[in-house]
């Protein structure tokens, strides 16, 4: 090979690693001076436009499910833990006293990730009258960091508090959700109520993982009367804690299509901050179109598809039994066709998944997933 070609590689190489590197540090910068400071005007008007394309960045999605920390998400302070005799939801008098939240962020954050705090808490300030104010001289305060993975205190817990959002964490549901923990909610299916509205498979999870299932009492959450919500951005998805790619959660009653959904607050979401913290009347907030906005954080996190891969961490389930992970990962689950060499086209006319070969039609998302056994499409070339 001509010397200079070989020069022209490695300076490729170089450019593309160099390139690669400015852009996780747009997200997290760890060259910067560690420090607190908050967020500012311009990253609220970056909010409205910001883009982070993880399959460029070689990064995935956080599935937001440790098995470590309760609930997958919470980290419990040593006097939650001791008050909790059998479980509870430890979400009764763990309310903020007013509804302004001081915070202050890590300058190791960029501008992109900056930018996706500030939306997220756009959309409390827009939707409730949670107000997340930057800290002064407050002592209780709530400090978001790039650690490990996405996680948080729960609720108003006095001093010091955290929320950690490391690389794979910066969607604005994945945000919102561990601000709602801030504010004291923990996940839907924890409520007492819940063996009336979905099916818990034991069997099907995870060994030493049947504690994160475990209901509420009812003396210890407030539901606020707010009817169970299946598309709560609070909600487990149908596949939490699976030992072996079968449902671990599955619903008893319609409409829960979008359960584990982790795009954008439900209208049961928004009613509950509102009666828990005594918002004054808004404006009603309708339950938005899951289908759509699912659609379009696909098409922003997942163009071009260069390298036929998902970006999200869950994506590494085969079975996309849940309408969430068929949307976030529609490369493996053939919605979407990589037309890259490293995947071959499919030369059979069948569809990619084996709960097509007796598909339930009538349920839209099976209709989507399996179009050539429900009839609605024939044969065609992938």
């Amino acid at each position: 090979m001509p010397l200079v070609v070989v020069l022209l590689v490695v300076c490729s190489l170089l450019h593309h690693g160099a390139t690669t590197n400015a852009d996780i540090r747009e997200l997290i910068d760890q060259t910067l001076p560690e420090g607190m400071t908050t967020l500012n005007a311009t990253d609220f008007e970056n909010a409205k436009t910001v883009n982070i394309d993880y399959d460029a960045l070689g990064i995935k999605v956080s599935d937001l499910l440790r098995d470590d920390l309760f609930e997958g998400d919470i980290v419990l302070k040593d006097h939650q833990y001791s008050d909790r005799s059998a479980r509870s939801a430890a979400v009764k008098n763990l309310q903020w006293p007013t509804n302004r939240v001081p915070y202050a962020i890590s300058t190791w954050f960029g501008p992109k990730s900056r930018a996706m705090i500030a939306a997220a808490m756009s959309d409390f300030h827009r939707h409730t009258c949670i107000r997340f104010v930057g800290r002064t001289n407050e002592e209780d305060f709530v400090y978001i960091y790039p650690g490990e993975g996405c996680h948080s205190n729960l609720g108003h817990i006095g001093g010091f508090q955290s929320v950690s959002l490391g690389e794979g964490c910066f969607k604005k549901g994945i945000i919102i959700h561990e601000l709602m923990h801030v504010l004291s909610f923990i996940h839907e299916q924890s409520r007492p109520d819940r063996d009336e509205y979905v099916i818990f498979h034991r069997d099907a999870v995870r060994e030493g993982m049947q504690r994160q299932f475990e209901r509420s009492r009812a003396n210890e959450v407030y539901t606020l009367n707010v009817p169970y919500n299946y598309n709560s951005l609070m909600h487990y998805g149908p596949m939490a804690f699976s030992r072996n790619g079968r449902p671990t959660l599955t619903p008893r009653k319609s409409g829960a299509d979008f359960m584990g959904q982790r795009v954008a607050f439900s209208k049961g979401d928004v009613e509950q901050v509102r009666r828990l913290y005594k918002c004054p009347p808004m404006k009603a907030y309708p339950e938005p179109n899951f289908k759509k906005l699912i659609e379009e954080d696909v098409k922003r996190s997942v163009q071009p598809l260069e390298n036929c891969d998902d970006p999200w961490i869950r994506c590494e389930y085969p079975t996309c039994s849940d309408a969430y992970s068929k949307a976030q990962c529609p490369i493996s689950c053939g919605i979407l066709k990589c037309r890259t060499s490293r995947i071959q086209p499919l030369e059979s006319c069948e569809n990619p998944h084996i709960f097509c070969e007796s598909p339930n039609c009538r349920h839209p998302y099976l209709r989507y997933l399996c179009p050539i056994s429900c009839g609605l499409k024939g044969c065609y070339g992938y």
